[in-house]
């Protein structure tokens, strides 16, 4: 009989701007993990501040050395546990979305998102690091929001990783009032491409995913253009998820649930990929309203982030 590995996933509702306070947020439900009997343990994307088209998100971009890899590498080692999350780290005049991950043995390792997703072009630039990292614990697997849906990611993971850290900070609609009935119908695609993703990024590697996710409500603005936007109100969608090798659920949290910690026993090793990626950049079917938007979004809020680091401001009005 293989042996399981208990795991877990961490939904966290964390307030834009705050970094202090979500880290520490963040670490405490981490040691909380680790107290249960927990070895390996996610957390979500943006553990330092969410992100909207919102100034204060700036305030949590966080250098190399900061607390939430210290609050990491002391946990993990205290409790001889390893554990994952994301944060925006600045280096020299360059932002990325780094996903910080501490093995068993106290080694860390970082990866870069490789494509900020929309508004998040405003804030960052993707990186070029490898997903796959080679730890104390076998080769383990990181996929950060919409890298789940990648192609990318599953050629590079595919049949190679025994467990995949994911993360997400997934959002729906702009909360607008008209149109009413394409937003339901584009929120209801949305809340699926997202439910379904760990379980396809499973069936696709072979690999079982643990999953967490932010929720909350971000209120900013929606970017027309680089230097226009309008008021918007969306919620992040939650689902965090722990998934076997086989693409099975075993818990999971929505958005209503809220707060919380899931945890199941996993069989950390590779089962053999059981689907074919299907597209050349997206692994799940896209709904045209998002890729509509994935390709305004980027092409609005990425002129920000040059902005912004060239001495000029950029967050629209």
């Amino acid at each position: 009989m293989a042996l399981l590995t208990q795991v877990a996933a961490i939904q966290l509702e964390l307030t834009i701007g705050r970094p202090q306070s979500n880290i520490d947020k963040c670490l405490s439900k981490l040691e909380q993990a680790f107290r249960q009997g927990n070895q390996f343990v996610a957390l979500p994307e943006f553990a330092s501040t969410p992100i909207c088209l919102n100034a204060e998100v700036q305030e949590g971009i966080l250098f190399p050395h900061n607390a939430f890899v210290d609050g990491l590498l002391s946990l993990c080692c205290q409790y001889g546990a390893a554990a994952g999350g994301s944060y925006l780290e600045q280096r020299g005049s360059r932002v990325y979305n780094t996903y910080a991950f501490v093995d068993q043995a106290g080694q860390l390792f970082k990866h870069d998102k490789d494509i900020p997703t929309m508004v998040e072009s405003a804030f960052y630039q993707g990186g070029s690091s490898d997903r796959l990292l080679n730890t104390a614990n076998g080769p383990i697997g990181v996929a950060m929001c919409w890298e789940m849906i990648r192609t990318a990611t599953v050629h590079q993971l595919r049949n190679r990783v025994d467990l995949i850290m994911a993360g997400t900070h997934w959002w729906t609609e702009p909360g607008w009032r008209f149109p009413a009935t394409l937003l339901r119908k584009a929120h209801r695609r949305n809340l699926a491409l997202l439910t379904q993703a760990p379980s396809t990024l499973s069936r696709l590697t072979g690999a079982p995913v643990v999953h967490a996710s932010q929720i909350g409500q971000l209120k900013g603005r929606f970017a027309v253009t680089p230097g226009f936007s309008l008021p918007m109100s969306t919620q992040l969608l939650g689902q965090s998820q722990i998934v076997n090798n086989r693409g099975e659920v075993l818990a999971a949290l929505s958005a209503e649930d809220g707060e919380g910690i899931i945890s199941a026993h996993i069989e950390m090793s590779n089962a053999g990929a059981s689907l074919q990626p299907t597209g050349h950049f997206w692994n799940a079917p896209m709904p045209w309203e998002t890729r509509l938007l994935w390709a305004q979004q980027n092409a609005a809020c990425a002129p920000m982030y040059v902005n912004r680091h060239s001495g000029q401001s950029g967050l629209g009005h």
